[in-house]
């Protein structure tokens, strides 16, 4: 495979999978959210807690993420660079925000906002999440 094929999957590759991520979450599907891990993936929330195994993850979201959220909060990811490691590992580094939909000032809207780094890897034809780190910015951005 040429450079720049690479180049333009792995940049299609990152559009779409943070796409997928960001309606999974918006939806509040958990199911969704969990075809996006490998098996053996890990998350790492911003204040600390690490789960590891795509099953986990999902019932983490479905059980104490997603029920706890407030109507009209959306994922936003911005911001998303991508870089290929070898031919079936990429590492990719962005900005999240959680958004309040139903907040009218606009300098309000912005309830959280976060960096993230993720590792996907190639299994077959898919490229899922292998790891993935949230943080919190040391300074606004």
């Amino acid at each position: 495979m040429k450079p720049e094929k690479f180049s333009q999957e792995i940049e299609d590759m990152s559009k779409e999978i943070v796409s997928k991520f960001d309606e999974a979450w918006n939806g509040r599907d958990a199911d969704a959210l969990e075809g996006l891990f490998h098996e053996e993936a890990d998350f790492q929330f911003y204040y600390g807690l690490m789960l590891r195994g795509r099953k986990r993850i999902k019932k983490y979201y479905a059980e104490k993420v997603f029920p706890n959220l407030p109507a009209g909060w959306k994922h936003v990811t911005r911001s998303f660079g991508v870089r290929l490691l070898t031919e079936g590992v990429a590492i990719g580094d962005g900005k999240v925000d959680l958004v309040d939909e139903n907040e009218g000032d606009p300098e309000k809207r912005v309830q959280r906002r976060l960096k993230v780094t993720t590792v996907v890897v190639k299994e077959k034809e898919n490229w899922l999440f292998s790891a993935v780190r949230l943080m919190v910015p040391v300074k606004d951005w």
